[in-house]
This record gives structure tokens, sequence and C-alpha cells, in this order.
């Protein structure tokens, strides 16, 4: 018998799939969001990272988008505009697609869980950047 194993990133993107159906458009202004995410020593995190902003508040609509070469990226909202709506959230990283086990040994699963980076989205933000540490390897 074969068992069935969802991943965190799909558990998470279900979640909020299910978190969005029938909110319709944005309840609140969407703001641009853009930046780099970088390991705490400044290189990027593989291109294709997967950003995922999970409101910590009900009524708001995730946001996500994917890391280029240089770490650098833009949201879009789960309504498909540009930008996240006004409002705190939990920052969830997940594997460039195609990713075989590879994005795992290199970030630690905290910052896949959500339990690393939050990000306050605001009227007037700049450009953002997330700092991840590197995952410890077993000496």
């Amino acid at each position: 018998m074969r068992r069935m194993s969802l991943g965190p990133t799909l558990l998470v993107l279900v979640l909020i799939t299910l978190n969005n159906l029938g909110c319709g458009g944005p309840k609140r202004p969407l703001v641009e969001v853009s930046g780099k995410v970088l390991f705490d020593d400044g290189a990027p995190l593989p291109a294709g990272t997967r950003i995922i902003l999970e409101p910590m508040e009900g009524g708001i609509g995730a946001a996500s988008g994917e890391t280029s070469a240089d770490g650098s990226f833009r949201l879009r909202h789960v309504s498909g505009k540009t930008g996240a709506e006004l409002g705190q959230y939990r920052v969830r990283l997940a594997a460039p697609k195609g990713d075989h086990g590879a994005f795992l040994q290199l970030v630690p699963p905290s910052y896949v869980e959500g339990n690393e980076l939050f990000l306050e989205v605001k009227q007037s933000m700049g450009e953002v950047t997330l700092r991840v540490k590197r995952q410890q390897q077993a000496s």
C-alpha cells in the first residue's frame, strides 16, 4: 500500500487557497511589495524560491512571488493584482519548482513553516530585505 504525504509547502498553498475562496477582490488597499531575500551572508537564495505572505488576521488575502537570480522579488495578491493588502503577515519560503530536496539542505525548516520571518505591509513601503540563516550542516 502506498502512503501519500503532502509536503509542508503544498499544504500551506492548499490552506491559503481554501482561506481565500469566495473572497473576491482585496478588501484593503494594495501596496506594492518588492525587495530581496538573502542569506545572512548576503548571498541570494536559489532563483525561483517562492515567497508566500500568509495573513495573520482574517479578511485579507495572501500574496506570493518568486525570487530572481539576485534574490529580488515582487509580490502578487491572490486576486492576481500586483501587491499585498495592508496588514501583518507570516512569511513562508518554498523551494523553487523542480527542486528535489536541495532547498531544504540550504534553508532551515522553520522558514518553510513560517516561524522565522514576519512582515507588516504598510501604506508607504520601500523595498524590503528579508534575511535568512543557512541550514546548519551536521558535522
